[in-house]
């Protein structure tokens, strides 16, 4: 019984050995004739468009359309789109019917940095940093000001390369937090840094100003702020204050109109 069972699996084992041979052999020798190129979430954002990959593949320099799919240099390719920062991943393949494929995933941005010079950038989640794109604005919360990111930093692309007592590493930090809270994601739009690197908050509830202090202990800070918003605005009048202050230690100090 064990050799009759041991021959049973014989066949399907030789044909999941030899099948991928044969169509790899198959695909090499069939001429290129369309290239497919997918951007996900590119309903979403635009940093990177299928016109710009497909020209990656497709131009004076490299002709692969009519070329046989086994000469063409796909990890050259796909080491060359995954170059461009503002991708996470990318994939390069060839199939049967003779399309070579492309699949890409644009990283999400989750704060736009605005340095002091007016020059600007997006950060991912990872803390992967995006080139600013002059064809689209993705709509994520702004931090502008007195603001420094070095040139070695922006060579590398990523924020965690950096100290991480330097004011960008803790401004990520504080926008990583707002963007994974819902509350603090729909309500606050756009964050000042002055020459003292304190920070001041522009919400979309209210017609009032937060200054924030310093980006160090935002957690506790906006515990506080959420208890203020949620127990005591309401009741009081979300435009009763010009000003809401939590740069003293364990306190809120608001003015009045």
């Amino acid at each position: 019984m064990r050799l009759i069972g041991k021959i049973w699996w014989m066949p399907l084992i030789i044909y999941l050995i030899i099948t991928p041979v044969l169509m790899s052999g198959m695909i090499a020798t069939v001429p290129c004739r369309k290239i497919e190129v997918s951007v996900k979430d590119s309903s979403d954002y635009m940093f990177v468009t299928r016109e710009r990959i497909f020209g990656m593949v497709q131009n004076e320099k490299y002709q692969v359309l009519g070329d046989e799919s086994g000469k063409i240099e796909l990890a050259r390719i796909e080491e060359e789109i995954s170059r461009l920062r503002e991708l996470e991943r990318a994939e390069v393949y060839n199939t049967i019917d003779g399309t070579l494929h492309v699949d890409a995933d644009q990283r999400d941005p989750i704060v736009r940095v605005i340095n002091r010079y007016g020059r600007s950038q997006y950060i991912d989640a990872g803390g992967m940093i995006i080139p600013h794109s002059e064809f689209f604005t993705p709509r994520v919360l702004v931090i502008s000001g007195y603001i420094e990111i070095g040139n070695k930093n922006l060579q590398l692309g990523d924020i965690n390369s950096m100290d991480d007592n330097s004011l960008v590493k803790q401004l990520f930090a504080l926008a990583r937090y707002v963007n994974d809270d819902d509350f603090w994601s729909a309500q606050i739009e756009q964050i000042w840094v002055n020459p003292r690197q304190e920070l001041e908050m522009v919400p979309r509830a209210g017609n009032h100003i937060i200054k924030f202090g310093p980006a160090a202990d935002y957690e506790r800070k906006f515990h506080y702020l959420k208890t203020l918003y949620m127990d005591a605005l309401p009741i009081i009048g979300w435009d009763s204050y010009r000003e809401i202050s939590l740069r003293y230690d364990g306190q809120i100090v608001c003015k009045k109109r």
